[in-house]
């Protein structure tokens, strides 16, 4: 009896799977973003010289319990793999902005303070919002399709 080499068993052509591996960090981000432009200078507004940045944990600090709340949705999401919540969070999260945006908008026009502007925080949210997303279609497509 001849010795035979043990041949190894290997799916040809098995793609790595990719899409889950960036849909959980991509969430993951959208969480750690969300819960760090709570922080960050939302508006800043300049009269007379005098320039004065406010974040949203400043107005008030119940953002911070929304913004966690936010952040570990999107990271046990994407742990589970469901993804349809990912994607509604983000829709959430571009309404919201939407809607600060439109309302800073008729504050500049209503008011004399001409130079204020949209902070740090703002676009962090909003790149939240559209990471969220794109994290909840890889996920989804990572279910259908399996890779």
């Amino acid at each position: 009896m001849q010795y035979q080499p043990q041949q190894f068993y290997q799916v040809p052509n098995q793609p790595v799977k990719t899409c889950y591996i960036t849909g959980l960090i991509l969430g993951i981000v959208a969480g750690l973003l969300i819960l760090l432009s709570t922080f960050m200078p939302y508006v800043t507004a300049e009269v007379w010289g005098f320039k004065q940045s406010a974040s949203i944990y400043q107005i008030s600090p119940y953002y911070l319990i929304e913004a966690a709340v936010l952040c570990l949705g999107l990271i046990i999401d994407s742990i589970i793999k469901h993804g349809k919540s990912n994607i509604a969070v983000g829709i959430i999260l571009l309404i919201i902005c939407i809607y600060r945006y439109v309302n800073y908008q008729n504050f500049i026009t209503e008011s004399e303070y001409s130079m204020t502007q949209l902070g740090v925080g703002y676009y962090m949210v909003a790149v939240a919002a559209v990471t969220a997303i794109a994290s909840g279609i890889l996920i989804i497509i990572h279910n259908r399709e399996g890779i």
